[in-house]
């Protein structure tokens, strides 16, 4: 709707409204003052281009308590806005900001945000809206400065977001006479629940900042974070370091709550190794969801499943010298709600684990991704596979030794398995693969027999998707389940 269109003429049609939305279209100056005494939200939306209010534009909006303003360039803080004592919303987005010092008269605020705007300074007056309880700096990657003091003073303050903007933190009682802010002003923050930043040196962390009340969290350390992750979990820490790291109280806390870990890159050259985390905290990963590892060197294997007992997601990618996930003897119904499992260019990698008393549990498992483990020979034991009921995604690439999917178990009878939830298969430069699931032992095999790769010990059903390549597959047949047989 066009300003131009709230005249003399039309203004009684918007007394009564609540809200109300506008577009400009390259309008320099706001030309109207609305009359709508109800209104209680009102809502901007420009094309970047400066736009002028006039001094009295909100004085009839007395109700007004939420203001969103997108993409419009805004020189000071209007003055009119300083009238509307029951605002409690401001949002910016998107807009290229200038002098927002007045900002400090909005005593009400509670809400603010300045999403994806052109910032270069948060001023200090901000630390005076005392109301505060959410405050959005997401993606102002221009925010270079905020003034020691602003965080300290916004005591009310619940939501902090800062992913993609603001890196440039202080060290504590070095940076201060620069006036730039701190992660010591974090101790007056009691209410904090919520926190989204980037902190590219982990010796910025006081060591009595515990952060106790987070119940969500998206918190990365250490170097460059542009590599595009999923997050699907409310608790995230991310560790990303080319240099020490100290576990003192505070990373400890992030650590054991954290619900989705990353450890990413050259960490373990300054750590002992992961080990050095994971066995100090043993009893301190029983919310861990998902872990994803790279470039992990240095080590054999990756982990004791008995510290993370509800792992559902594990991603393991770039680990040098890592011959098998664990190594150590699995309790009974070990990964039991693990969904995703994916394992990407491990050399070294030998087996999956150590499981002779059968207690790995695969019954929750969606997908399952194997590529560029050159070393690999077989990845399941069939009496593992009976669990996978649930299994949806199978992928598996560039594995060199790979000569069978499912292996027989010594000692273990022989029962069909159901895939019955299959959608998709993709089997790929797999030169000495042969079976996929034998029924007969491996030294009853020979050169000289051409057997099925898939057979019928393999039930599949609803597969919708089927890729392969090397002329593994000459047909299917379908006898009310679907069978994939290999011929030669």
């Amino acid at each position: 709707m066009m300003p131009g269109y709230i005249d003399s003429h039309n203004e009684n049609k918007f007394r009564n409204a609540y809200a109300i939305s506008l577009v400009l279209n390259d309008l320099e100056e706001f030309p109207v003052d609305i009359d709508c005494p109800n209104l209680q939200l009102w809502r901007l939306e420009g094309s970047l281009g400066s736009v002028e209010f006039s001094g009295n534009f909100l004085n009839g909006l007395k109700e007004l308590k939420v203001v969103l303003m997108h993409h419009v360039s805004i020189p000071s803080i209007p003055s009119s806005f300083l009238a509307v004592r029951k605002l409690l919303t401001l949002c910016l987005e998107h807009c290229k900001l200038g002098d927002l010092s007045q900002i400090k008269e909005l005593k009400h605020l509670e809400i603010l945000s300045f999403i994806h705007s052109d910032i270069e300074r948060l001023p200090e007056e901000i630390g005076e809206l005392s109301r505060l309880r959410l405050l959005d700096l997401t993606d102002c990657k221009n925010l270079s400065r905020i003034p020691f003091g602003v965080f300290s003073k916004l005591s009310n303050l619940e939501c902090l977001y800062m992913l993609n903007s603001f890196v440039q933190w202080g060290f504590e009682g070095q940076n201060i006479s620069q006036n730039q802010a701190t992660l010591s002003e974090f101790r007056n923050l009691s209410r904090l629940n919520t926190l989204e930043m980037h902190v590219p040196d982990v010796n910025l962390f006081p060591k009595d900042v515990l952060f106790e009340n987070l119940v969500r969290f998206r918190i990365f350390i250490g170097m460059d974070v542009s590599q595009v992750i999923s997050y699907s979990y409310p608790k995230t820490l991310r560790l990303a370091l080319h240099q020490g790291l100290s576990l003192h109280s505070g990373i400890y806390k992030l650590l054991k709550g954290a619900q989705h870990l990353i450890l990413d890159y050259s960490i373990i050259n300054y750590l002992e190794d992961l080990n050095s985390i994971v066995y100090d905290l043993r009893k301190g990963f029983r919310h861990l969801r998902c872990l994803e590892v790279y470039g992990y060197t240095g080590v054999e294997s990756l982990i004791d499943t008995n510290i993370f007992p509800v792992l559902e997601k594990l991603k393991v990618v770039s680990a040098a010298d890592l011959k098998m996930i664990c190594y150590d003897h699995l309790p009974d119904q070990s990964f039991c709600e693990l969904q995703e499992l994916m394992l990407s260019i491990l050399p070294e990698l030998t087996c999956l684990w150590m499981d002779p008393l059968g207690n790995v549990c695969l019954h929750n498992l969606r997908t399952l991704y194997v590529s560029d483990c050159h070393k690999l020979k077989d990845l399941l034991s069939q009496s593992t596979a009976k669990d996978l009921s649930q299994l949806q995604k199978l992928y598996v690439s560039s594995c060199e030794d790979l000569n069978v999917v499912l292996y027989k178990d010594q000692g273990v009878s022989s029962s069909q398995i159901v895939l019955s939830n299959l959608k998709s298969i993709k089997l790929e430069f797999l030169p000495n693969l042969r079976h996929f699931c034998p029924e007969a032992d491996a030294s009853l095999a020979s050169d000289d027999i051409q057997e099925s790769l898939f057979n019928s010990k393999v039930a599949i059903s609803f597969l919708s998707y089927v890729a392969n390549r090397g002329g593994l597959f000459g047909h299917f047949i379908l006898m009310g389940q679907l069978w994939l047989l290999f011929l030669s």
